[in-house]
């Protein structure tokens, strides 16, 4: 039979599955995670007949410090059952927990089924593959809820606690008779992918959304991406000179200074062996009334909180116009960020 059939047939025998999943696994100090997963609207089998299989509106899944998961899926329900499954309804949430499917039964290691009973709260089990088929058992009281909001919603949420899940894979699957509905549909064998890493860290971005998980964005994350950054790029360094006076074998200045430093930025340079700061514009007074050598490489550098760093650097030459020659001007990306 198909890849459904054959994992409903011994413990479900039925037909529906509806589900919408929240993913998230908080970091020590940040709180949960959470992601919702939409499925299309009246993509049901059966649709528009007496036999359709329950229609999926969404998968979610939220995770908490201590590991604690809850999974919520959202339907939409027969109105004449008054919100509620059917008999012959179940539903299935199939967990691929290592992303192998050579491991577990069929690939998935967790499943939560539920299934309908006419005018009654929903019955559901918690299944777990260590090696081979999934072993079955009801879920727990406490661990499952049923909520229906009439006239045709209804909610179901599993809770389970886990400490080894990282990237994980999982499909949703709604029965009637022979009519299914999936999510991510319409292909039968389509996961979600989903990170249950939370914040590891600690920059308050969590999951998918972390596109640096292994590096705080902090509060240079300007876009809310878990990076730092993007940065800005600093205006080119500009030289002002006066004074100027060559001989063969040096250079001297009466004034030699930097423009177009912004406010709050720092100015570092490197001469030779010597080096000295500065804030904003201004005069380089070390490097002012006194003689140059030819071949001195003079490195500058500005650098601003959240700001790419600027580095110019000249060297001394008496036979150019200006009494140095510029060797190069480059950004530095901080932390490999890319400069925006």
């Amino acid at each position: 039979g198909s890849l459904m059939s054959r994992r409903l047939a011994a413990s479900l025998g039925l037909a529906v599955l509806v589900a919408a999943f929240m993913l998230a696994m908080a970091a020590p100090a940040t709180g949960a995670n959470s992601q919702v997963f939409p499925d299309p609207v009246g993509d049901n089998e059966g649709a528009g007949t007496s036999a359709y299989a329950v229609d999926i509106v969404s998968a979610a899944v939220a995770s908490e410090d201590g590991g604690l998961v809850t999974f919520t899926v959202t339907l939409r329900t027969p109105d004449v059952a008054g919100g509620q499954l059917f008999t012959d309804d179940a539903v299935g949430v199939f967990v691929d927990t290592d992303r192998d499917q050579s491991t577990g039964d069929q690939g998935d290691e967790v499943a939560f089924k539920v299934f309908g009973q006419d005018g009654e709260t929903p019955r559901a089990e918690f299944c777990r593959s260590i090696e081979g088929p999934l072993s079955c058992q009801a879920m727990p009281v406490g661990d499952f809820t049923s909520v229906v909001t009439p006239p045709n919603t209804q909610v179901l949420s599993f809770s389970l606690s886990q400490a080894n899940w990282f990237m994980i894979r999982f499909q949703v699957i709604t029965f009637f008779s022979t009519n299914r509905d999936f999510a991510p549909g319409p292909d039968s064998t389509a996961y979600f992918d989903y990170d249950v890493r939370a914040d590891p860290d600690e920059d308050g971005i969590s999951g998918f959304g972390d596109s640096c998980p292994t590096r705080s964005g902090g509060r240079f994350d300007r876009d809310g991406d878990g990076c730092p950054g993007p940065y800005k790029t600093l205006p080119g360094i500009g030289i002002s000179y006066r004074g100027l006076s060559k001989t063969s074998s040096s250079v001297r200045y009466s004034l030699f200074g930097v423009t177009g430093v912004p406010s709050g930025a720092s100015v570092k340079v490197r001469a030779g062996g010597a080096t000295f700061s500065r804030r904003g514009n201004g005069p380089l007074g070390r490097l002012a009334n006194r003689s140059l050598p030819a071949g001195l490489t003079i490195t500058i550098t500005v650098s601003r909180p959240g700001s790419c760093t600027r580095v110019r650097v000249i060297k001394i030459k008496p036979q150019a116009a200006n009494g140095y020659t510029n060797v190069s001007e480059r950004d530095v990306h901080p932390a490999g960020i890319e400069c925006t």
